[in-house]
């Protein structure tokens, strides 16, 4: 009788428990993915030929004003330092202005930020859009700046094994 109890018991956490429990931690990684990608729809496009227009890479674009790139962004960029090769960080001052600001202005009027102006960060992806703009004066902002970087940036390819086989040569 215990014997029978006991595999009833395993049968059902194998059958139903174990399933139940990974559907549930599925669902919040499913969850958190549907929300940064709600989060981070295109709130401004570029001009292609706009000098703050560089496809294949994610920028972050940001107002050098009290030296925010030492305080503030340089913590962030050294975070992803390892993926400079699709990721680059720019200041606004060396842009031209024109439409790029404007372009910029309406992406930080579309955040729902409010801040300043003066002390923003925006998120650019590889397609020139506008995604997310963030107050680098707040620390959540930052945060949450470092994440959504994360979720944009493609997977790194798995290296594949080099095998030496200098003996059966």
């Amino acid at each position: 009788m215990r014997k029978k109890v006991l595999q009833t018991v395993v049968l059902v956490s194998l059958l139903v428990v174990f399933p139940l429990l990974s559907w549930l931690f599925l669902r919040d990684g499913l969850q958190y993915r549907l929300d940064a990608k709600a989060r981070l729809v295109i709130k401004a496009e570029l001009s292609p030929d706009s000098p703050a227009c560089l496809e294949s890479k994610i920028q972050i674009l940001f107002q050098d004003e009290m030296d925010s790139w030492n305080t503030r962004i340089k913590p962030v960029a050294d975070h992803f330092a390892d993926r400079e090769e699709i990721l680059i960080f720019r200041s606004v001052d060396t842009l031209a202005m024109g439409s790029t600001r404007d372009s910029l202005q309406k992406a930080w009027q579309n955040s729902g930020l409010n801040a300043d102006f003066h002390h923003a960060v925006f998120l650019v992806d590889t397609t020139c859009s506008l995604r997310m703009a963030y107050d680098y004066t707040a620390d959540p902002q930052m945060a949450a700046l470092a994440e959504d970087i994360a979720f944009l940036l493609p997977l790194e390819k798995e290296k594949d094994f080099l095998v030496k086989r200098e003996r059966e040569k």
